[in-house]
């Protein structure tokens, strides 16, 4: 009973903060319905593209949600599920929400570039580099960790090929779905934009393509070692960020706003009616042994870990969520609202990993996710067929994770993207202005390799996956930098920025705590301290630098474009 109160009471107190905190920024911030979005303003077919609002929440909260999401919870389950909660609901109404939806709409208003166009505008053309290097470093440092997740995830021995749901093995049928799924988007975008196939004849299709996934991975498994995935995860994420946001990322996130819908419906009904049939007890305390014994460094660092608040959210939503929203009476959905269904991912994922009966594996997480649900709804479901439909109730939570985290890859890299063009060229040059270097640099390529490359690379390195505390600090202070970014943006245009201002001082106060708690609880892991360290010197670097200016209130007359 108690797990379907606490969901419960999280889905009230998320409809309540979308409706009350949502309407209250939206007219305090001036989002005009008739306004004209970059998406129209600079329509380019490729990267400026306007998307339906429903794909377009697909896509933001595929990609936010990315693992850490869903990792960090399950985590922390095991030091006690409380204070994972309670951070988890209300940092991500108070920070999360707020900080999502700002970015948003100030990339909205400078033409759906970075808060680095923010910073450059109100403080100046050093701050804004050292916001986008330090953006670029936690991206490369998102995308190692997604990078080895997702290869472990899939790799496996035996034949390259294995036929039969008998013989596939988990993580064979894993790599096969995603496979599937990516050919599945392909094939929609060509369905939606070369056919123009209607609105319900997508959505079966959409229900029955991803049911065929489901079903291919778990009747053909490829079994590769994990260094070869890596080098497929690389070249797609690669391509992937190089094609117009038409012809997969936008089909892909349709598939995913059905997958989405469907197994948060799926999940939510899992966990409270085993509750109430009294077969989804909670296992874990709720504060436990961790918080008194010496190690609650290490716990308070997971539990910051697992909530909505997040520096990479910040970067989506004033990357590829601005350059693709089509009226801005959508942003409320997307900015706020795409930030509190993370929020009950993060809720599901934590009572998924606390109703287990064996208890958490901290090894495995994504397999702890889908178990815990799965486990719930085959307790819900009963009978004979409890233990198939479980089984693809299992695939489907795989399926999801996977989807996501694929999602997070591409969209990184495509972040890299356009942060490489603001970087080099600030001015916003026409090519025939630019210096040889300067179209070198700001090639759509040059920055996917930047943060491809790297990332991909570092990804080989097994204990890359044990770095979630250290990705999970650097981008909680990369969302302390954003917060203040804008901060800064409401007080330069003149709107009410006091909330904002003490909610983005507050933030950095518990990012620069967490990095210190993360160091101390690494011990002598050095590449999770260097992992830790090295954005997290320049976040600090960067706060540093702009903290003045969101101290002052800034006159729009103010704004400079030079080096300060």
């Amino acid at each position: 009973m108690l797990s379907a109160m606490i969901l419960l009471g999280t889905l009230l107190v998320l409809i309540l903060g979308y409706a009350l905190l949502g309407g209250r920024l939206e007219k305090a911030w001036g989002l005009d319905p008739k306004a004209e979005t970059p998406a129209y303003d600079k329509f380019d077919r490729k990267d400026y593209v306007s998307a339906a609002p429903g794909i377009l929440l697909g896509h933001h909260v595929a990609s936010i949600a990315g693992v850490s999401v869903i990792f960090a919870p399950v985590l922390a389950a095991k030091t006690g599920w409380l204070p994972a909660l309670l951070w988890c609901v209300l940092g991500g109404v108070l920070f999360g929400a707020v900080l999502d939806f700002g970015a948003l709409t100030a990339s909205l208003r400078e033409d759906g570039k970075s808060l680095g166009e923010v910073l450059r505008r109100f403080v100046g053309l050093r701050a804004q580099r050292l916001y986008i290097v330090h953006a670029l470093l936690v991206l490369v440092l998102s995308v190692a960790f997604l990078t080895a997740v997702a290869a472990d995830g899939f790799a496996s021995a035996g034949a390259i090929v294995t036929l039969g749901e008998a013989q596939v093995s988990a993580a064979a049928a894993s790599g096969t779905t995603a496979i599937l799924f990516v050919l599945l988007s392909l094939l929609f975008s060509f369905l939606v934009y070369r056919k123009n196939l209607p609105m319900g004849a997508m959505i079966v299709l959409g229900v029955v393509g991803i049911a065929l996934c489901v079903f291919g991975g778990m009747n053909l498994g490829l079994n590769l070692p994990a260094f070869v995935w890596v080098a497929l995860i690389a070249v797609y994420a690669i391509v992937a960020s190089q094609l117009p946001v038409w012809t997969l990322l936008q089909s892909r996130d349709f598939l995913s706003a059905i997958l989405l819908g469907v197994m948060l419906l799926l999940g939510m009904v899992s966990v409270v009616g085993a509750a109430f049939a009294g077969k989804a007890a909670i296992q874990v305390p709720a504060l436990g042994a961790d918080w008194t014994d010496g190690k609650w460094s290490a716990a308070l660092a997971l539990v910051l870990a697992g909530t909505g608040v997040s520096g990479f959210h910040a970067l989506v939503a004033s990357g590829t969520s601005a350059k693709q929203l089509g009226s801005e009476k959508h942003a409320k959905l997307i900015g706020v609202g795409g930030a509190l269904l993370t929020v009950f991912v993060s809720v599901l994922a934590l009572l998924a990993a606390a109703t287990l009966p064996g208890g958490v594996d901290t090894a495995n997480p994504a397999q702890n996710f889908a178990l815990g649900l799965a486990t719930a709804f085959a307790a819900l479901l009963g009978g004979d067929g409890a233990a198939v439909a479980s089984g693809v109730v299992y695939e489907l939570w795989l399926l999801a994770v996977t989807v996501f985290a694929m999602t997070s890859l591409d969209t990184a890299v495509r972040l890299g993207r356009y942060l490489f063009v603001e970087l080099f060229n600030p001015e916003g040059l026409r090519k025939k202005e630019m210096t040889p270097l300067q179209k070198t640099m700001t090639r759509p390529l040059t920055g996917a390799l930047a943060v491809a490359l790297p990332g991909c690379a570092l990804g080989l390195i097994p204990q890359m996956r044990e770095l979630l505390p250290s990705v999970a600090a650097a981008d909680l202070l990369l969302a302390a930098v954003c917060l203040m970014a804008v901060g800064i943006w409401l007080g330069g245009t003149r709107r009410k920025a006091g909330a904002v201002r003490a909610l983005a001082l507050v933030l950095l106060v518990l990012a620069i705590a967490d990095q210190v708690l993360t160091g101390v609880s690494l011990g002598g892991n050095v590449l999770a301290l260097v992992g830790e360290l090295l954005p997290g010197g320049f976040g600090l670097v960067t706060a540093g630098a702009i903290l003045p200016a969101l101290l002052r209130r800034k006159k729009p007359e103010e704004e400079t474009d030079t080096e300060e």
